[in-house]
């Protein structure tokens, strides 16, 4: 879809507020994933995203019923309950590793999403692009820095989230062929608020005044992060806004510097530097 300059600069700025909101979640997320159980953090965070999800899509033409219909149910219901694991990975991850680190290594998300597209969207990916995506994944082992041949077990495991979050992508651009933004959306926000109240009981920990506006704090960035994003994509092409989506790793690393005294290396910034740029390349040609 075509956009004017002002309508391309207006999208820019959102996405650019949007990614500095996501950045402050995840610091939100890493203090509170100290004291209380992950479960339990996105048991509350999904609370509140379905409260939300479900006075939106109320409100929007067809409401409820003709939301919940969807052509593939079964897909919905799984991409839904990746993205809920994702999100308790990454917290998990998060609280475990610096917030740059942690970030530096889910940037590697596009080029999972470009290697996995030919299996799962038919998509052809040329030789530019496999050489990108092979660049990203040295970048990775760079951030991760194997000790005698040894990753660590909480590097593998952001990996792993990494992975997710691609599929999630993925699934994502799939449906999005199939039923309205409505049922997509209120697929996850549902099924993730069932997948996660069915455990987060079980791990309870009674927060303090503190924790309880923090976890709020939390549910409501993640809104407020998603609806800038969804404007900021109705504004601009994907294309000219999915190079600010890295920004998000600038943040974090400021916000780690800032609240967490975390001073990236040498070895960090060269891989996290090495996958942004093989992310650019492959999103500029095949």
């Amino acid at each position: 879809m075509p956009t004017g300059p002002g309508r391309s600069l207006r999208g820019i700025a959102l996405i650019l507020v949007a990614m500095l909101t996501f950045a402050t979640q995840d610091a939100i997320t890493k203090t509170l994933a100290q004291d209380l159980a992950v479960a339990q953090i996105v048991m509350v965070r999904y609370w509140l995203f379905a409260t939300f999800a479900t006075v939106l899509i109320a409100r929007r033409p067809g409401g409820l019923g003709q939301a919940v219909r969807a052509r593939r149910p079964w897909l919905q219901i799984t991409r839904s309950v990746v993205f809920v694991v994702e999100i308790g990975v990454f917290a998990w991850v998060v609280a475990r590793l610096p917030l740059s680190t942690a970030q530096a290594v889910f940037a590697v998300c596009p080029l999972m999403v470009t290697a996995l597209s030919p299996v799962v969207l038919g998509e052809r990916v040329g030789p530019r692009r496999w050489l990108a995506v092979i660049a990203g994944f040295c970048g990775v082992v760079i951030i991760l820095r194997p000790t005698d041949g040894l990753v660590d077990p909480v590097g593998i495991v952001a990996v792993i989230g990494a992975g997710l979050f691609a599929t999630y992508s993925l699934l994502t651009r799939l449906l999005a062929q199939e039923d309205r933004f409505e049922t997509s959306y209120g697929y996850v926000a549902w099924v993730g608020c069932l997948v996660a109240t069915l455990v987060g009981p079980f791990l309870w920990q009674a927060p303090t005044g503190d924790q309880w506006l923090a976890l709020v704090t939390l549910g409501c960035t993640g809104i407020f992060g998603h609806m800038l994003l969804m404007k900021a994509y109705e504004l601009s092409e994907a294309s000219v806004l999915q190079p600010f989506t890295y920004t998000q790793l600038l943040w974090g690393i400021v916000i780690g510097m800032a609240v967490f005294s975390e001073i990236p290396d040498l070895w960090m910034l060269t891989g996290a530097t090495i996958v942004v740029g093989a992310g650019l390349v492959a999103m500029r040609g095949r």
